[in-house]
């Protein structure tokens, strides 16, 4: 068996690396923002998060604008909007 390569555990580790680090860094980042600004700020990333999603993957990766994707951005914009008032 000298032509079998042994397994490495190479994509393993990067799973177990970017499921551990990922999640603890937006946690930080998350206290972070609440410290230096507001929890209110902090919490509009969290909404934002897919309407910047849905630009850079039409601007930068040429996805197309689907209708559940404008209307899930219509009802994003709203919302926020209808906060602003309050």
């Amino acid at each position: 068996m000298g032509w079998m390569k042994r397994p490495t555990l190479e994509p393993e580790t990067a799973i177990i690396a970017s499921a551990t680090t990922a999640p603890v860094a937006a946690f930080w980042l998350l206290l972070y923002m609440v410290k230096r600004y507001s929890a209110s700020l902090a919490g509009f990333s969290s909404v934002a998060t897919p309407l910047f999603s849905d630009t850079i993957g039409t601007l930068v990766l040429g996805e197309a604008i689907t209708v559940p994707i404008a209307f899930r951005t219509l009802l994003l914009l709203a919302g926020v909007s209808s906060l602003h008032r309050f």
